[in-house]
């Protein structure tokens, strides 16, 4: 029996290298498999025979994404590391060449220099993401980033073109269109049907109303009127450009709603999902994008990992004499926005809660309001962390007791 197996495997786009090392051969061996349905049969053939076997990855979802689902749907266990942990392994072991062998081959020496010291088991992967939640928090993420700068854009395009119609719209002229005039789509279908905005007040108010909406008033399509006409002519460039921009707020804000309806009724059948959606405040997009980056709450030790992962713990810098605390630069990004959304919409929804009077009493010391939703926020994850470890210990409880009824009946 071999004493060791060891694969180490660099992805990329299409497929993945993979180095084999064991105790019995003098040379690794080195293979590559494409991303098929064939390729990952045959690799799963090539590891079935093999005894005491460790897998080491480059990387985590990213480019082997495919390869760890396989994997997953194997029951194939494996071992991630970044791809900071694997250069450096790489050049200690095996110096500054780069190719995919080399680097698949750092991945293996990596493993077993681990397996030796007996530091290998915490780069095991045992939870893994909810991919159809995570992907579509953050398509949402990325859809309101874009519709944010499309819109950026609009304004650009309507200051430069129609000084008078950008200041109707903002509310910085005296007379007042309905709020958030500029965001409705049948604004947005004037422009695209009519881009030429210096002409408007040649159109008839019947097909006025057909664009802008029946609902409304004289008032506002006389203002409309009255800013065309003191708009000079553009040039077909500026109306295309005019055109383009609003072409894009429309369809952007209609994958927006679609994502924001999957977000509302689609993933309420997860226990986590549907827990957070319980608390006064929570809407859809807090609900699932903190199950969507958190991954499993049974990852972290304590709140205090949880907190320093999401980046809003401190971690020690001392110097010499000198000891101090810092915030850290490498977190979760993403889930230090959704704890920071959930402390803002937590105390405006809970005025009479204790986190509500613990951030109007750092408020009134002179805190500034980010710092002072920052503890908020540090204190939504001590309470959310309780409260999603106590989900996963009744899941577990119900699951034996499951088993237990099920050996009963047999």
């Amino acid at each position: 029996m071999n004493k060791y197996n060891i694969i180490g495997i660099d992805p990329d786009g299409s497929g993945f290298q993979c180095a084999h090392m064991s105790d019995l051969q003098k040379k690794e061996r080195q293979k590559y498999y494409h991303y098929t349905k064939k390729d990952f049969n045959t690799f799963k053939e090539w590891v079935s025979d093999m005894d005491n076997l460790f897998i080491g990855i480059e990387g985590e979802n990213g480019l082997n994404r495919c390869l760890e689902g396989f994997l997953r749907k194997e029951k194939i266990q494996f071992y991630s590391f970044s791809s900071r942990e694997a250069a450096k392994a790489k050049t200690l072991f095996l110096g500054d060449h780069k190719t995919n062998e080399i680097d698949a081959l750092g991945v293996a020496k990596l493993v077993l220099s681990l397996l030796i010291d007996g530091n290998l088991e915490k780069y095991k992967r045992l939870y893994f993401p909810n991919t159809d939640l995570r992907d579509v928090t953050r398509a949402y993420e990325a859809k309101t980033r874009q519709l944010s700068e499309a819109k950026n854009q609009l304004w650009k395009h309507l200051r430069i073109n129609s000084p008078e119609l950008y200041r109707l719209l903002s509310g910085k002229a005296e007379s007042k269109l309905p709020a958030q005039f500029h965001t409705r789509k049948g604004f947005m279908n004037l422009l695209i049907e009519i881009p030429s905005v210096e002409t408007w007040h040649k159109v008839s108010e019947e097909e006025l109303r057909e664009y802008l909406g029946n609902q409304i008033s004289e008032t506002a399509v006389n203002l409309i009127t009255e800013a065309s006409e003191n708009t000079d002519e553009m040039s077909g460039l500026r109306h295309m450009l005019l055109q383009q921009a609003a072409e894009d707020v429309l369809a952007l804000s209609r994958q927006k709603e679609r994502l924001q309806l999957l977000l509302e009724t689609g993933y309420d059948n997860i226990p986590e999902v549907s827990m957070l959606k319980a608390q006064k405040g929570f809407g859809p997009v807090i609900s699932t994008g903190l199950p969507a980056e958190i991954i499993d709450v049974r990852r972290f030790k304590n709140n205090n990992c949880l907190a320093s992962y999401c980046g809003l713990g401190r971690v020690q810098h001392s110097t010499g004499d000198k000891t101090k605390e810092k915030h850290p630069r490498n977190y979760n990004h993403r889930l230090k926005n959704h704890f920071m959304t959930a402390a803002k919409c937590f105390v405006k929804y809970n005025p009479d809660s204790h986190l509500a009077g613990y951030m109007r009493h750092l408020l009134k010391r002179g805190m500034k309001i980010t710092e002072a939703r920052k503890r908020v926020a540090r204190a939504l994850v001590r309470r959310i962390y309780r409260d999603l470890m106590n989900l996963k210990i009744s899941e577990i409880d119900q699951k034996k007791e499951a088993g237990k009824m099920a050996n009963a009946n047999l």
